[in-house]
């Protein structure tokens, strides 16, 4: 990294990897795609996020469940960051409120602690929905 992590040498460092690989900036084959060819997924550091909004600002970018569940444990402990993989891995919705619940129940400031984190950055539930969404299905 240039001087840090922050906003400017983040910019620094995705710009000069747009110039080394050109194909991180191309444009998609279809239009109807949502995001272009790439996912990040980061430990949401701020200045990582700002560059990222500016650099590529048609990708998706999503939160790393191990460095959300390393936090909730700095929190809250170790019973409500055992949850979180489950929380982040499920596409059921019912499934989902389940383990809100359960949270919940073992510490309404770790319920509130993952609510402030936008859902669609981290939770496979805010992608799908459950009525259009079967896994393993052989239909």
């Amino acid at each position: 990294m240039k001087d840090g992590e922050d906003a400017e040498g983040w910019k620094w460092f995705l710009e000069l990897l747009v110039e080394a690989i050109p194909l991180l900036k191309m444009q998609h084959p279809y239009n109807r795609c949502r995001f272009c060819y790439f996912t990040v997924i980061s430990d949401r550091q701020k200045g990582l996020i700002q560059a990222l909004q500016q650099v590529f600002p048609d990708n998706h970018h999503c939160f790393c469940s191990v460095h959300i569940a390393r936090n909730v444990e700095k929190e809250v402990g170790k019973k409500v960051a055992k949850l979180v993989h489950a929380l982040s891995a499920t596409f059921s919705k019912r499934e989902s409120d389940e383990l809100m619940a359960k949270i919940n129940a073992i510490s309404a400031r770790g319920k509130k602690y993952l609510e402030g984190i936008s859902a669609n950055q981290w939770r496979s539930t805010a992608w799908v929905d459950d009525q259009t969404f079967h896994p393993g299905s052989a239909l």
